[in-house]
């Protein structure tokens, strides 16, 4: 009896730990690209975005390949694309629910809606420069 009392208490001072974790600390660690769903502007040729969705496809491959996102417990991160680097600072808004990027070559912060993240998935969203929205998703390396 004694045995599995201590055997539960170990177990649920595990799950309350674990319960306890900030989002801040669980992004710490290297994200790599699992897929992405882009808004797209629908044109009225199906042929045109036939075209468009191969050249989607295709790009979303060679990322999954080679683009990836590590980033620091002291708030710097690294993110490869392409056998291209890039570095910079990354935070995360008191709520835990938006993320923001500076990279090192630009002044202004990049900022991503935070949609899930856990031990192994991480999820984005964001709009460009044109308003398009969208979603990304990245597995723990």
């Amino acid at each position: 009896m004694k045995k599995g009392f201590s055997v539960l208490f170990l177990f649920s001072l595990i799950l309350l730990s674990a319960c306890g974790t900030k989002k801040s600390d669980l992004i710490v660690g290297t994200w790599k690209f699992e897929d992405a769903i882009i808004q797209e502007v629908k044109d009225t040729s199906g042929a045109a975005n036939a075209q468009i969705e191969a050249q989607m496809n295709a790009m979303k491959a060679d990322m999954r390949k080679t683009y990836s996102w590590a980033f620091e417990k002291d708030g710097s991160y690294t993110a490869s694309y392409g056998g291209t680097t890039y570095k910079g600072k990354w935070t995360m808004s008191a709520d835990e629910k938006m993320i923001y990027t500076t990279s090192d070559q630009q002044a202004k912060a990049d900022t991503c809606l935070l949609l899930k993240l856990d031990s192994k998935n991480l999820v984005i969203s964001q709009k460009d420069d044109q308003g398009r929205t969208s979603k990304t998703t990245f597995g723990r390396k």
